[in-house]
């Protein structure tokens, strides 16, 4: 089938645009997922340390409030199991989770660590297909991906939402609704089918239903006022906007908190314009 350059133009913006916020919902929150005793370190001797030991400390020292230099020990205690046992499931596992996070968080190369990131999941994946964990980031690093490079990625928007929606269907609630969140976020943002997955209001359902079940998640009502703003209900969005601060406000969420902050503000001005256009 041939698709003119315009056409590859729109595809490309159109992914562009609800890319970025499905890389957004990779922020997980500190799950342990650890099998067995966690033996005690030495974290000032990574490179002495055995299997069991490494993965302890790639375990221990992943926070999800941070700092960065945490999580990056955490993923170079994993990748270096990983150097001698490339098909050890948990050092897949911590390796992943911490990508994700140093993406989000850390800087560096997006389209480098994406790639690493997607081949330690989809590994952890091939060796236990049911754990949703694995499917939620094998998709958020294809997001990532997509985002980096639109037009070279643009055929993996529906795989990314078979890996959200297998991790959707094997638990709905797993991270705070995470499955939810990226759900919902891709419906909205995606392009309609066939080129994509579009579904704005089902998109708008999932993100309600993340946001109802785990109220106390700042990230559920802040993608949920996204989505609201983008679908043209204002006065939905600043009511998310308005629960997005009071959970804010409520805990202490390190560095995410002030990633989400940020958010939030842009999503007020945002609110705001989009008000004023109508009074006018």
């Amino acid at each position: 089938m041939y698709i003119s350059c315009d056409n590859y133009h729109l595809i490309g913006r159109a992914i562009r645009l609800f890319s970025i916020l499905i890389a957004l919902t990779t922020m997980l929150p500190a799950c342990a997922a650890h099998k067995g005793v966690i033996p005690q370190t030495d974290t000032n001797a990574v490179s002495a340390l055995d299997e069991a030991a490494l993965l302890s400390l790639a375990h221990r020292s992943y926070k999800f409030k941070g700092p960065t230099e945490d999580v990056k020990l955490s993923l170079d205690a994993a990748e270096r199991v990983l150097q001698k046992k490339p098909q050890n499931e948990l050092a897949n596992f911590y390796a992943a989770r911490a990508i994700s996070w140093l993406i989000e968080f850390g800087g560096g190369d997006v389209k480098t660590l994406a790639n690493r990131g997607y081949k330690y999941a989809k590994a952890a994946e091939k060796l236990d297909p049911t754990r949703p964990e694995y499917a939620f980031l094998a998709g958020a690093f294809l997001g990532y991906l997509t985002r980096e490079s639109p037009i070279t990625y643009a055929g993996n928007i529906k795989e990314i939402y078979a890996e959200m929606d297998r991790a959707e269907k094997a638990d709905p609630g797993y991270e705070e609704g995470a499955p939810l969140r990226a759900l919902g976020m891709l419906l909205v943002k995606s392009p309609a089918w066939p080129v994509g997955v579009g579904d704005a209001d089902t998109g708008i359902n999932y993100l309600q239903e993340a946001a109802k079940t785990f109220p106390a998640y700042p990230a559920n009502h802040l993608y949920l006022a996204e989505a609201c703003l983008d679908t043209g209900r204002t006065k939905d969005a600043i009511a998310a906007i308005e629960k997005t601060q009071q959970s804010l406000s409520s805990g202490t969420w390190g560095v995410p908190g002030q990633v989400w902050s940020t958010q939030l503000q842009r999503l007020r001005a945002k609110a705001i314009e989009k008000t004023s256009l109508k009074s006018d």
